[in-house]
C-alpha cells in the first residue's frame, strides 16, 4: 500500500501572530506538499498575514495622503483637496477607489483605533473592516465606536451577512433613527445610468 509523505509545517506556525516572523515561516512552506489537514492551518495563517499587510497598507496610504513637506513634521492635519491625486497615479486607481481606501483608513486608524488593532493583528480581515466602517457611517462618531468595539470580539466568527445583521441590531438599539437615515443616504447616493446594446437600451440603477 502506497503511503503518501507530506511536508511538515514549521513549528509554531499555527499560533504565530502576523508579521515578519510569520512571513518567514510561511515562505518556507510549499502548500502543494503539505497534508490535507495542514492546508487548512496554512490557509488560516496566510489569512492572518494578509490582513496584517492590508492594515499596514491602509496605514501607509493614509500617511501618504497626509504628507506635506511644507508643514511641521511633514504632515497636514487632515486630508487636503488633492490628497488622492498622487496615490491615484502610484496605485493606478480611480478617485473613488482611493477615496474609499482613505476613508476606511481614517475611520479604522484615527477614529476607532481598536478596529485597526484587530485588523493589524489578523483577527479580522479587510472585508469585515469595510463592513464595520460602511454600516456605521450614518451613526455619530461616538455611537459608531460603541457599536464596533462591541461587535469586534464576535466579528471573526460571523459571516459577512451575519456581521451586518449584528451591526444593525446594535446600531438600532443605540440609535432607533439609524435605519431611516441609512435608507435616506442610500437613496441620495443612487444614480441612473443608461447603456445601449445591440438589442435594447438598458437603464441600470447603480448604488
Amino acid at each position: 500500500m502506497f503511503e503518501q509523505l507530506f511536508a511538515s509545517l514549521p513549528e509554531g506556525l499555527a499560533a504565530a501572530p502576523p508579521g515578519a516572523a510569520l512571513g518567514a515561516l510561511l515562505e518556507q512552506v510549499d502548500p502543494r506538499a503539505v497534508s490535507p489537514h495542514d492546508t487548512v492551518v496554512l490557509t488560516a495563517a496566510w489569512r492572518r498575514q494578509l490582513s496584517h499587510h492590508e492594515a499596514r497598507f491602509a496605514l501607509v496610504a493614509r500617511e501618504a495622503a497626509l504628507a506635506d513637506p511644507d508643514r511641521p513634521g511633514g504632515r497636514r492635519e487632515g486630508y487636503g483637496e488633492f490628497c488622492t491625486d498622487e496615490l491615484r497615479v502610484v496605485l493606478a486607481e480611480s478617485r473613488t477607489r482611493v477615496s474609499k481606501l482613505l476613508g476606511q483608513a481614517e475611520t479604522a486608524i484615527a477614529a476607532i483605533p481598536e478596529l485597526w488593532a484587530a485588523w493589524d493583528a489578523g483577527q479580522i480581515d479587510t472585508d469585515r473592516v469595510r463592513i464595520c466602517v460602511t454600516w456605521t457611517a450614518s451613526l455619530s462618531a461616538g455611537h459608531a465606536r460603541r457599536v464596533i468595539v462591541r461587535v469586534l470580539p464576535e466579528a471573526p466568527r460571523l459571516t459577512l451577512s451575519g456581521l451586518i445583521e449584528r451591526i444593525q441590531q446594535l446600531a438600532t438599539a443605540i440609535d432607533p433613527q439609524w435605519a431611516a437615515r441609512l435608507y435616506d443616504n442610500a437613496r441620495r447616493q443612487r444614480r441612473v445610468r443608461a447603456r445601449r446594446t445591440e438589442w435594447a437600451c438598458q437603464v441600470v440603477c447603480v448604488s
